[in-house]
């Protein structure tokens, strides 16, 4: 067989292919060396800046255990420092990858101007969450009553404050409403005076009357004795003398401890033939 040469159309055709090969393979190269960098010191950031925000709320927590914090105030705090570690590593990646921080800093300040107007109560309560946190008028597991709404703080959140009724409703206040809201805290204090009242007869020797109450709360060991239970006259009437005793208990156990004495001096009363007046 006879092979022709090539001719110099061909020659260059077959040049033009090779050099064009060649530089879709240097691009590539080129795509893959710089892009792999990147992609390494996206992945380098992103590990370092992972283990510093883990040590970081590790030693944060430690700090906060051994001062004895609210659990609920070094929850808030926890969360708060994490997602502003979470946001300066997320802006060190962005940065690392090449691309402009501060116009997107000032895009992102721009954007959040804008949300801000559009979710005034949001943020509202957000800040009074804050407020909350600071202030502690109440913490988990403290008994409230809280613009009418009665029971056991589960939790305070960025947004709303969570409790749970006495009658096993969960309740969730938003915190733009706390800071407006009258809150009573009946665990605030270590120990609450309870008191109830009833009604004798005339006849009633009152002296006898006291000393019985008082003999009756004190032999409850969770009656406090310094202050000593009382006894009060708040009424003398047609129908007989108004009297209410009071006593010093333990806030938690406030409304089991009264229920206790009240019992015991309702036997008492029965056991000694004192008399219970009519309240009409």
């Amino acid at each position: 067989a006879i092979i022709q040469p090539l001719s110099d159309r061909q020659r260059s055709s077959k040049g033009e292919k090779i050099m064009d090969w060649n530089a879709i393979w240097d691009k590539v190269l080129d795509i893959l060396t710089n892009g792999g960098l990147t992609l390494l010191k996206l992945i380098g950031v992103f590990i370092l800046g992972y283990i510093v925000i883990r040590i970081i709320k590790k030693i944060l927590r430690k700090i906060t255990t051994k001062a004895k914090m609210d659990r609920l105030v070094q929850k808030f705090l926890l969360n708060a420092v994490s997602f502003a570690l979470y946001f300066v590593l997320a802006l060190t990646l962005i940065q690392t990858a090449g691309i402009a921080v501060t116009g997107l800093v000032a895009a992102v300040a721009a954007i959040g101007l804008a949300i801000g107007l559009a979710l005034q109560d949001v943020l509202a309560s957000v800040v009074n969450g804050i407020v909350l946190v600071m202030v502690r008028p109440f913490k988990e597991g403290d008994s409230v009553n809280i613009g009418g709404v009665s029971g056991q703080v589960v939790s305070i959140n960025f947004f709303n404050t969570v409790i749970d009724t006495w009658d096993n409703k969960r309740v969730i206040i938003p915190n733009k409403n706390m800071i407006g809201y009258t809150i009573e805290n009946e665990y605030y204090h270590d120990r609450r005076r309870n008191s109830f009242k009833f009604k004798v007869a005339h006849n009633t020797n009152i002296k006898e009357l006291e000393k019985l109450l008082i003999d009756t709360a004190c032999a409850n060991p969770r009656v406090f004795t310094d202050p000593m239970p009382s006894m009060v006259m708040k009424e003398i009437s047609e129908t007989g003398v108004e009297i209410e005793f009071r006593f010093w208990v333990v806030s938690e156990e406030y409304a089991g401890t009264g229920n206790q004495v009240m019992q015991a001096v309702y036997n008492e009363l029965k056991k000694n033939n004192i008399e219970l007046a009519n309240n009409r």
